[in-house]
């Protein structure tokens, strides 16, 4: 596959229900498929998830590296600042 179609993105989907609300929020990070793999962190496509402005891999990323630009964290994150507002 040319390089230009190699595109990846991981997305997560955050929700949050209760009898007064219904809330989500996405966090996504955008990457490249690697053609090989490459570092020994993480699990599943971490390996192959080649994050462009890092110039690595998800599993060459220290956790604390992989943990600020996260999709999940994002969407954790998203959903505090949402949550903070709306349950004032």
């Amino acid at each position: 596959v040319p390089h230009e179609r190699r595109t990846a993105r991981f997305r997560t989907v955050v929700t949050y229900i209760d009898k007064n609300e219904e809330l989500w929020t996405e966090g996504y990070i955008d990457g490249i498929i690697s053609e090989t793999i490459i570092g020994d962190r993480g699990f599943g496509y971490d390996p192959l998830f080649f994050v462009p402005h890092k110039g690595k891999t998800f599993a060459e990323l220290s956790s604390d590296e992989k943990n600020k630009i996260s999709h999940r964290g994002i969407a954790l994150q998203k959903l505090r600042k949402i949550l903070i507002n709306v349950l004032k």
